[in-house]
């Protein structure tokens, strides 16, 4: 009996670390792209505050784009994950 309690308390300590990291994971998602923080990321360092600015649009419009044609295939019954 205490063979299976142990396992059942391994796997709620995994199940806690997974947690933990998911949480971490939405609080960095949660952050609004900034100019600031886009010049922080390789390959943007040397943007001027104009054309980060302007990469920070295109990419938030992309998304937009990339978000409705997921809503728009899962409505049409199709999913997403088993285009390839």
């Amino acid at each position: 009996m205490s063979d299976l309690k142990e396992k059942n308390e391994l796997r709620r300590a995994k199940i806690r670390e997974e947690l933990a990291k998911l949480k971490a994971f939405k609080a960095r998602c949660k952050q609004k792209l900034t100019v600031a923080r886009l010049k922080t990321m390789k390959g943007f360092e040397h943007l001027t505050d104009e054309i980060a600015k302007q990469t920070i649009e295109q990419l938030e419009e992309y998304a937009r784009i990339v978000i409705q044609q997921m809503n728009r295939l899962s409505k049409l019954g199709i999913n997403v994950n088993e285009l390839k």
